[in-house]
């Protein structure tokens, strides 16, 4: 029996006597060995093996998948139907296979020849050719028109046209896929890989490869080395895996990953998943440092540890750039970039783009400093450039430029500094001390709370269509010391104290200089006149409900109204003041035909809204989101200019939502800001109803029914 090969049919025919042999397998999957002399060997049916030995041999395969092995004589080989290989692995030489002409030479190939049939071969240990046969392919998933297995030494390795399996084996090999849906297997060493037309999936394996894709929507996998990936022409799919890898996606939709898996006992981290404070440094911080070049198309690219340079190029790109300290050009397009964690420098490039110098918001990030292992891996530099941006600097200490035309830089955690430089600018500036200076046009400076606010420097800046607004509507009890006029006569720069309450203590304070307007308390979350709203007796306009009515409830069935305010607006105070204007919200705008009729609601009154994209982005059911924060003309929401309004608001014993114009919104909610908002004598009437409401801790505690977004939370899905 050959060493090396199992015979399920147990046929095993040796013909070593030394005569000249003619041996017929017949069916089976059968095991010749002709041995010495002059041979013919039929293998029939069956999926066979057969060795000539030495002596000119003829070797006919019959139809199955049959290995021919060369030995030392002059044979001849036809392999009928089924996919028939040559085995030179016993050459004591390098051997050439060319399929495509018929020829074969060198090593144990010397004075072979075929007559047809010959699919593929196995080459030696030394530095063998293997080209395959021009031929378009028809294979099925397990089928190939072309098998070759280098083996040892630097093969070179032809397909052609068809669907080839190509496998280099150890050491440094070239490799070509030609036409055709190729599988190619670079092996152990240093491979060289073109994958040329067609649906290619190329394994570059141990050693530093360079794979290339060429045309068609190839996959690429790089393996461990050091490797450089190219994906051609047309959508493909990049995968650096360990070290320092090279990818470039070319032109087409890419998806590029050079994350690979991380060593847990080396290097200490999650790729893509970077969590600050919650790994120490990288034993190796430079074994994978990957570049990337995203080439034109969409691409999505995902890096691992260690610095990374990543350069989406044009197209509307996504980048995970993963952990440690990496450097990102978004290119041309609308980008989003996903710094992790690391002290990133990022360049959004030219296009509308989203840059999280961070986490994305959708990870939990809650993390202080004095909790924070480490306070310092993750201060990023972002340059938003030209377009629209929506900037994040997230953790730690970040310096965010927005550049020209109109950006939104949210600094996030820790002591950030923010510039909008050119264009109509929004800031939210997070928790820590920062600094934001607005530049040229109208910019628009947002605080969630006092303690967002406490420490902060903003300067509005000038030139330009100057108008900088300082809004301090979600902050809660203030006043204003020091205020002045600026030399331009238009704008004023003083300090904001923050206080607990009317007349109370001071809690801190923030400085200002440049700004045109400053925006106060917005009306509470309410109607208008006309609102229909669904009671035990029917719709009701809101404007003729009274204490007592039984209102139908989404969570807690039909509750009796506690207490009606109202507020009127004149024309005056609504020109004045624009946040006090209303919203409109067109019918169907909500979607699924709602609400049944166009309907007006103060700018803070908040929406119910329970989609898909809901629970992807903030894993509740249902959220709450401000009309003001839904506003897109498009979708038939929109701020209007009204000559005149009267604010209508209704609370129960709890925070309720309620069917107004077939629509869920929300009741009154008597937190700081809505209690500030409404009259001293309304005030009262609610405090001789609910005395807990008095105290801060009792306005606490009349918590909101549903998880309410922020205004750049609302941006991720209206």
């Amino acid at each position: 029996m050959l060493p090396g090969y199992v015979d399920e049919q147990c046929d095993t025919i040796d013909g070593a006597d030394g005569d000249n042999d003619v041996i017929y397998a017949y069916s089976g999957n059968d095991i010749v060995d002709a041995g010495d002399g002059d041979d013919t060997v039929y293998g029939g049916n069956g999926n066979d093996v057969l060795a000539g030995g030495t002596g000119t041999n003829t070797l006919y395969g019959g139809d199955g998948d049959d290995v021919f092995v060369g030995g030392e004589g002059s044979d001849i080989f036809e392999g009928g139907e089924g996919q028939d290989n040559l085995d030179y692995s016993s050459s004591g030489s390098a051997v050439t296979v060319d399929l495509s002409s018929g020829s074969l030479s060198g090593g144990d190939a010397d004075n072979d020849s075929i007559i047809s049939g010959i699919d593929g071969a196995i080459g030696s240990d030394f530095d063998d050719t293997l080209i395959g046969f021009d031929q378009e392919g028809t294979s099925s998933s397990d089928t190939f028109t072309n098998e070759f297995f280098g083996g040892k030494g630097d093969d070179y390795i032809e397909g052609k046209g068809g669907d080839d399996r190509l496998y280099g084996g150890e050491d440094n090999d070239e490799i070509y896929g030609g036409g055709g849906d190729d599988l190619i297997e670079g092996g152990s060493g240093d491979d060289s890989v073109d994958g040329g037309s067609g649906n290619d999936e190329i394994y570059g394996e141990d050693g530093d490869d360079i794979l290339r894709g060429r045309a068609g929507n190839d996959t690429l996998f790089g393996g461990n080395g050091d490797d450089e990936l190219f994906g051609g022409g047309d959508g493909d799919t990049l995968y650096g895996g360990d070290g320092s890898d090279t990818a470039t996606g070319s032109a087409g939709d890419d998806v590029i990953d050079t994350s690979g898996p991380v060593d847990v006992a080396n290097d200490i981290g999650t790729p893509d998943r970077g969590y600050p404070g919650l790994y120490d440094d990288d034993a190796d911080p430079t074994n994978d440092m990957d570049t990337v070049y995203g080439g034109g198309g969409n691409d999505i690219i995902t890096t691992g540890d260690d610095a990374d340079s990543i350069s989406g190029g044009a197209g509307d790109d996504s980048i995970y750039s993963g952990i440690d300290d990496d450097a990102i050009d978004g290119g041309k397009g609308d980008d989003l970039i996903v710094g992790g964690e690391g002290n990133d420098v990022i360049e959004a490039g030219a296009g509308d783009d989203v840059v999280y110098g961070g986490l994305e918001s959708t990870d939990i990030l809650d993390i202080p400093d004095e909790t924070d292992l480490r306070p310092d891996n993750g201060m990023d530099t972002i340059f938003g450039g030209d377009g629209d941006d929506v900037l994040y600097g997230r953790d730690d200490d970040d310096v965010i430029y927005g550049g020209a035309d109109d950006d939104e830089i949210y600094g996030g955690i820790d002591d950030d500094t923010m510039f909008g430089d050119r264009g109509d600018d929004i800031f939210g500036g997070g928790h820590g001390t920062d600094a934001a200076y607005g530049g040229a046009d109208k910019d628009t400076f947002n605080y969630d709370s006092a303690e967002d606010a406490i420490g902060d420097i903003v300067d509005g800046g000038s030139g330009g269509d100057d108008y900088d607004t300082l809004d301090l509507s979600n902050v809660g009890h203030y006043k204003i010391i020091n205020e002045t006029v600026d030399p331009d006569g238009d704008s004023t720069s003083g300090t904001v104290q923050f206080i607990d309450r009317p007349g109370g203590s001071v809690t801190g304070e923030l400085t200002f200089t440049e700004i045109e307007n400053i925006l106060d308390t917005t009306p509470p979350p309410c109607f208008t006149p006309g609102t229909l709203i669904a009671t035990m007796q029917g719709e009701k306009p809101v404007e003729s409900l009274k204490v007592g009515d039984r209102v139908i409830t989404r969570d807690n069935g039909a509750q009796e109204v506690r207490w009606i305010g109202s507020k009127p607006m004149t024309g005056a105070e609504l020109q004045a003041s624009p946040h006090l204007q209303p919203v409109l919200i067109r019918k169907g705008a909500l979607g699924n035909g709602l609400p049944e009729r166009d309907m007006l609601v103060s700018q803070n009154h908040r929406v119910l809204v329970n989609n898909a994209e809901v629970g992807l982005l903030f894993n509740e059911p249902e959220v709450l989101v401000a009309a003001k924060h839904l506003v897109n003309a498009d979708k038939g929401v929109s701020l209007v200019s009204a000559s005149h309004a009267t604010y209508v608001h209704f609370m129960f014993d709890h925070h309720e939502v309620v069917l107004s114009d077939g629509a869920w919104t929300e009741s009154f909610q008597p937190g700081d800001q809505a209690m500030a908002s409404v009259s001293a004598e309304q005030r009262d009437e609610i405090t001789e109803l609910f005395p807990e409401l008095a105290h801060a801790q009792g306005r606490e505690a009349y918590t909101s029914s549903r998880l309410s977004l922020k205004a750049f939370e609302a941006k991720m899905f209206k």
